[in-house]
């Protein structure tokens, strides 16, 4: 009887694993004669055209153009890298090549500067974030890729590119005409006490000197007697994971979550915690971003949000939450590819065009002829209006973000989804002019500078008094820039912070640059204001809900 039972059970168990198998290589078998079937018709397609086109074409940029296509429709990261590509992304910023200095990506599908970096060409040259690049030497952009456009912009130090920026509230494109230079960045370029008790530290980007020197400047700054903090990332275009974990260490309690990564395949799913009792971890805190502020930047700026350990102050992130790997095809080509995405503390996605991109898709109804055929009229009609409804919201672009709500972990604040980081206090600063643009377009700040300095003695800590704007007013005047008294007017305030800016860099340096400007800066005064009325971190979400 017992050898009866073995054996019913061993029958049993193969006919139940033989089907589960069986079952498993059948879809298996329908996926992959569905797969086959597709590249004998993309084959058929391709070899059609070689033959039948009114023209001769080249096979291999033909199949080069159906991979790009093939990974766009994927999200903006994830890109094919040809041979040059793959080159230069193992270069990367070693040789003897030049930059613009600006951190570029894909908006909306548009090459969009996320942020000048500080001191380089481009932030001289008035280039902002946000700023659309639809032209690289009179060619469009369009359909470009961020390596296409990376070995576009690079080139020998000394030597020219133009670029054609579309600029909200500003109606054409307008060309900018920039030198390259060697790019050199200070992860920490100004750090400094700018009220009773309270520091200012510029972070301008995650490098693995980022978490040394921002300790270093916080240290200083103790020692000055500030026990506030202001963490300036606008502009900040992020790097290296790393060094955004290490920095959140220091105001993040040992143990507590400070990121998380999801993806599909093993490895990369990964939670990411404190890993040591905060050094800072008791002083009240505002985190200034922006627009420009991504990736690294975003993955501070949530943590702290997330753990009600400071404010958030300034607009919207960008939305840049994704891991790429690059994975080599041969020993020449690679394609670098999205493998997951970053979840703040509470659970938040912080990318915006892959949400779009996964949102986009949800809004496309596809329906099968057979379930077409077992509807009725009444039924048939309805989907279609739905259809309508859905092109209606794309073509307006009224899709919905996630709104879904999430809860700050400590003090249970409620806080929302959509991708990037919003402030818990939003404040705008003024859009930069089209006459502002037209100055910084052909570098007349820069240019007034090194004239005016050479006639005229300048004390530190000066003014922009009436007879420095009146002689500015006449150079800009004799350099063809057609403006009004209005716009010269509207605009004073922003000039003399540019005036101010330029001449104290010519002078003294950038240390000098910032504590020049930093007072007039709207942001930084309302972080000032906030700590000014806290005693503790409580004190500053008690504030903002008064």
């Amino acid at each position: 009887n017992q050898f009866l039972g073995i054996v019913i059970t061993v029958i049993v168990l193969s006919l139940l694993f033989g089907g589960i198998i069986g079952t498993y290589l059948g879809a298996q078998s329908k996926t992959m004669e569905g797969i086959t079937f597709k590249i004998r018709v993309f084959m058929k397609i391709i070899k059609t055209v070689e033959n039948d086109y009114f023209r001769k074409v080249e096979v291999e940029e033909l199949l080069d153009y159906a991979i790009r296509g093939m990974l766009r429709s994927l999200d903006p990261h994830t890109i094919y890298l040809d041979r040059d590509e793959f080159n230069e992304l193992i270069v990367g910023t070693k040789g003897s090549f030049g930059g613009l200095g600006i951190q570029i990506g894909i908006r909306d599908d548009i090459l969009t500067i996320i942020t000048p970096l500080e001191g380089t060409p481009a932030y001289n040259a008035g280039l902002l974030a946000g700023d659309k690049i639809v032209e690289i030497e009179k060619v469009s952009t369009k359909g470009i890729t961020l390596q296409q456009a990376v070995k576009k912009l690079r080139g020998k130090p000394g030597t020219e590119v133009t670029i054609g920026i579309k600029r909200e509230e500003v109606k054409d494109v307008t060309h900018f005409t920039i030198t390259r230079d060697i790019i050199k960045v200070k992860a920490v370029p100004y750090s400094g006490m700018v009220s009773d008790g309270i520091g200012y530290i510029r972070l301008s980007s995650f490098s693995e000197v980022s978490p040394g020197e921002f300790a270093n400047a916080i240290d200083s700054l103790l020692n000055e007697g500030a026990n506030k903090f202001i963490v300036d990332l606008r502009n900040n275009s992020g790097g290296l994971l790393k060094a955004a974990i290490d920095i959140s260490d220091n105001f993040i309690d040992k143990g507590k979550i400070i990121l998380s990564t999801k993806g599909r395949k093993i490895g990369t799913s990964r939670d990411y915690y404190a890993k040591r009792h905060p050094k800072y971890g008791d002083f009240p805190l505002v985190i200034l971003v922006n627009g420009g502020s991504a990736s690294a930047s975003e993955i501070v700026s949530i943590a702290i949000q997330d753990w009600d350990r400071g404010l958030i102050l300034g607009t919207k992130t960008f939305g840049k939450g994704s891991v790429q790997q690059v994975i080599p095809i041969d020993h020449e080509t690679a394609l670098k590819i999205t493998t997951a995405l970053y979840y703040s503390p509470s659970g938040r996605s912080i990318d915006i065009e892959i949400k779009k991109k996964e949102q986009s898709k949800s809004t496309d109804w596809v329906i099968e002829k057979e379930e077409i055929k077992a509807l009725d009229k009444r039924e048939i009609d309805e989907i279609k209006e739905k259809i309508e409804d859905k092109k209606k919201e794309k073509k307006n672009g009224e899709i919905k973000e996630d709104t879904t709500t999430y809860y700050t972990l400590r003090l249970k604040r409620k806080v929302y989804g959509g991708g990037a980081v919003t402030p818990d206090i939003v404040l705008e600063l003024p859009k930069m002019t089209e006459f502002e643009t037209k100055i910084y377009q052909k570098a007349l700040f820069f240019s007034f500078t090194v004239d005016y300095t050479a006639e005229h003695k300048i004390k530190k800590g000066f003014s922009v008094e009436e007879k420095m704007l009146s002689s500015f007013k006449d150079y800009i005047k004799n350099k063809n820039i057609e403006f009004t008294d209005e716009d010269f007017e509207k605009s004073i305030d922003d000039l003399k912070i540019g005036l101010k800016r330029n001449i104290s860099m010519k002078l003294w340096g950038i240390k000098s640059s910032y504590e020049s400007v930093i007072m007039d800066d709207r942001q930084v005064a309302k972080a000032i204001e906030i700590l000014e009325k806290s005693k503790n971190i409580d004190d500053m979400f008690t504030l903002i809900e008064e």
